[in-house]
């Protein structure tokens, strides 16, 4: 399975510094496939009415089942657009993906292969205001990465297996290690707007009501349905 580290900004959005990435890439330029996105795009995206997203994002997927085969078929669809393996996947939280941020994680990435979520076989659409909307491949410190720049949320109407349905894309891309962020309030005043929280444990309330993305019958072509965690003394 992917090993996972969770990240949190504290009370707010943590800035990334363009300059704090800067280094050698790798020679692989763009692709033809490789999807610019512009200002009109963009407007376009925070014009439209949450009736419009609901009809033009979830419906589309929110009822779509997935097997292993599918999956497999998103992600050699991937693989045909992008000449390396990530090793590393980064599901971008608010204010590490946003487009108008141009010092975001995202934009960081070095010989960037940016491709849309509506272009990729059985992938679900981003309807959150101000989420792009697409896989970003390319380098972070002449290491392979895919960052997902804009997710997946249980309060937009996808059923949580769909949620994690780009983490088992990501794994059958060659992806080791899963880096998740999110922006989140802190509790402790000594807690300053950018800082970073390391989040070592969890309560998953949701899982009370039965709500679990390991719902389902378990492929174990994808890995046992419930993976050995860490030991806390790893964390």
């Amino acid at each position: 399975m992917v090993n996972k580290h969770t990240l949190a900004n504290g009370n707010g959005v943590a800035h990334q510094n363009g300059n704090s990435h800067k280094h050698h890439g790798h020679g692989h330029g763009h692709l033809d496939t490789v999807h610019q996105k512009n200002d009109v795009d963009n407007e376009l995206r925070l014009d439209r009415t949450d009736e419009e997203f609901l009809e033009n994002h979830v419906m589309h997927a929110k009822n779509d089942k997935y097997t292993f085969e599918t999956l497999t078929q998103t992600a050699n669809y991937l693989r045909k657009h992008v000449p390396f393996t990530p090793k590393i996947g980064i599901i971008c939280g608010s204010g590490l993906g946003a487009y108008w941020d141009k010092g975001s994680l995202a934009d960081s990435v070095e010989n960037k292969i940016e491709i849309p979520y509506e272009k990729i076989p059985h992938f679900p659409r981003s309807t959150v205001k101000g989420h792009v909307g697409e896989l970003v491949f390319g380098y972070l410190s002449n290491v392979p990465v895919v960052c997902m720049r804009g997710r997946f949320h249980y309060y937009e109407g996808y059923p949580l297996w769909k949620c994690a349905m780009p983490v088992r894309v990501m794994k059958l891309l060659g992806v080791e290690h899963l880096i998740v962020t999110n922006a989140a309030g802190g509790l402790n005043s000594n807690y300053k707007v950018g800082d970073i929280m390391l989040v070592r444990d969890h309560i998953n309330l949701m899982g009370f009501a039965g709500n679990n993305p390991l719902q389902g019958p378990n492929d174990e072509r994808f890995g046992p349905r419930l993976p050995r965690t860490l030991p806390r003394t790893l964390v």
